[in-house]
């Protein structure tokens, strides 16, 4: 799928593109060997479009008449898709590597949306795809921030079940995938604001404005990243919390029964003159003592506040 914009934004086959006019493509990597000879690609970079390497993994290759960027861009589940990258003199190429939930094709939907004949430069088409990357970044660390805040409230509610440690785990994760992300994309910006194969005609000033949005979205990223420091510190805070709340119980019930050990170890020596064993009231008499045993130590410990 090709668009050239010239007199207007018209969809064309490869065959049919025009020189020096602006052009943006999606393909996948069924067609890559017809692109790479039609647009004389270099033969590296088209093999790391075909190469099965990690996921995460994202670079950006500089050649004389081109660059060449693979990128692996977080989406929602935890997934990530990978995209191949030309940019060429008037060509901006994409190349789909791996596409979760149709991330990539809307990417290219996205991109196409945001441009217009009169702006449509290779410069503008280049800040088009990148600022489409990050669209909708906010919302989602809006949705990881309250994420974090439903996990704190359960925390001080003492309403955490078996689940937090998996919930927390998937958000670290995320936070730090998307950490990450924004630092490849911090790094291939500023490659491509350097044009040192000089493809652009000017340079790329809008994408300066790019990275200093995904700096404010690192610095998000890291303070969500202290959210769930904080968060580990007060449910590990909350579990000491409970444990010494069991072990005040099992105190307390130690030290009041206590006494009641000692009666009955007393009472269970077998001592021929225990003037109690021969008084008709003395059963009677040792359970009555014992409840005010437990009565008087329970008054006392709340008076003290114990409980």
């Amino acid at each position: 799928m090709f668009y050239q914009f010239d007199d207007d934004v018209t969809s064309v086959d490869y065959s049919d593109l025009k020189d020096n006019t602006p052009i943006l493509g999606y393909i996948n990597q069924n067609e890559l060997e017809k692109m790479q000879k039609h647009f004389n690609l270099p033969f590296q970079a088209a093999e790391m479009c075909r190469e099965q390497i990690s996921p995460l993994s994202s670079n950006l290759e500089v050649y004389n008449q081109c660059y060449f960027i693979r990128l692996a861009v977080p989406c929602e589940k935890d997934l990530i898709n990978s995209v191949g990258i030309f940019i060429l003199k008037n060509t901006f190429l994409i190349v789909n590597i791996s596409d979760n939930e149709f991330f990539n094709r809307d990417l290219f939907i996205k991109t196409t949306s945001r441009l217009s004949i009169e702006n449509a430069g290779i410069e503008k088409i280049i800040t088009s795809f990148f600022e489409s990357l990050v669209l909708i970044d906010d919302s989602r660390l809006d949705m990881i921030r309250n994420s974090i805040a439903q996990l704190e409230e359960d925390v001080i509610n003492n309403k955490v079940n078996n689940s937090f440690n998996v919930k927390l785990l998937e958000i670290k994760r995320s936070i730090l995938s998307l950490r990450g992300y924004y630092e490849r994309l911090i790094d291939i910006a500023q490659i491509l604001t350097e044009n040192d194969n000089e493809i652009f005609d000017d340079s790329i000033k809008r994408l300066s404005l790019f990275i200093d949005k995904v700096n404010r979205l690192k610095d998000n990223v890291d303070i969500l990243t202290d959210s769930v420091v904080h968060l580990w510190d007060a449910y590990q805070a909350s579990l000491n919390m409970r444990l010494n709340e069991t072990m005040k119980f099992f105190t307390l019930v130690t030290t009041i029964f206590f006494p009641l050990t000692v009666i009955v170890g007393w009472y269970g020596m077998n001592f021929k003159f225990m003037p109690e064993y021969d008084w008709k009231y003395g059963y009677p008499f040792v359970i009555v003592f014992s409840i005010l045993i437990i009565a008087a130590l329970i008054l006392w410990f709340k008076k003290k506040k114990w409980i």
